[in-house]
């Protein structure tokens, strides 16, 4: 992405963890001279505090699983906050990906998600990861509705938003929408440019 009159106007905000992806994070920030970004090498949970984080995984470094027997070596302290704590203004769109732990973020995003902020929530919504933590794909998505966010995925060859029964199935990432929002988002993705990068104009 490249910089634009938008990137003065939109504030972003960015947790990542890992030290060699935020390491990446913060080059591809510089590289497309991107403004407004805060970047910040902390985890996002259910409570403000530490927790322990793995470490020499590389990009695969997670949360340490309640349970686990490691190495001191393998693990470090980071300091960990809360959406709750940190979205101090209306945004329109939110990226996780926490390999399963994202029942644990989002109980830190009660009132945040009740307001539904951000719209929308791109995620992962896998069941093998969800069950490391103690959930299932079933219950996950029964507490984003009870939150009053609907789960859907999005074709964009057609252009469209669709929101079947179990979103996930089939469909490794899906749209978490607020319900209060899904008109606006509908109208905005009829509304914005319909051309796909790499393909061939539409007619």
């Amino acid at each position: 992405q490249s910089s634009s009159a938008a990137s003065d106007v939109y504030k972003r905000q960015a947790f990542e963890p890992g030290e060699r992806a935020f390491e990446i994070l913060t080059a591809n920030v510089r590289l497309n001279q991107l403004s407004q970004v805060d970047l910040r090498r902390e985890v996002l949970g259910s409570e403000v505090g530490e927790v322990r984080f793995m470490r020499n995984l590389g990009l695969a470094n997670r949360l340490v699983v309640d349970g686990e027997s490691l190495d001191d070596s393998a693990w470090e302290m980071l300091k960990s906050t809360t959406l709750d704590v940190e979205l101090d203004a209306p945004f329109a769109l939110g990226k996780i990906d926490v390999e399963g732990a994202e029942p644990l973020v989002f109980a830190g995003a009660m009132e945040s998600l009740a307001e539904g902020n951000p719209a929308v929530w791109l995620m992962e919504f896998k069941d093998r990861l969800l069950v490391k933590f103690g959930w299932s794909a079933e219950r996950f998505a029964a507490q984003m509705r009870d939150r009053g966010y609907r789960l859907g995925v999005y074709d964009a060859e057609r252009n469209e938003l669709s929101f079947p029964d179990q979103a996930w199935i089939n469909h490794d990432n899906v749209l978490a929408v607020a319900e209060t929002s899904v008109d606006d988002v509908r109208s905005r993705l009829a509304d914005g440019p319909r051309e796909i990068l790499g393909a061939p104009p539409l007619s």
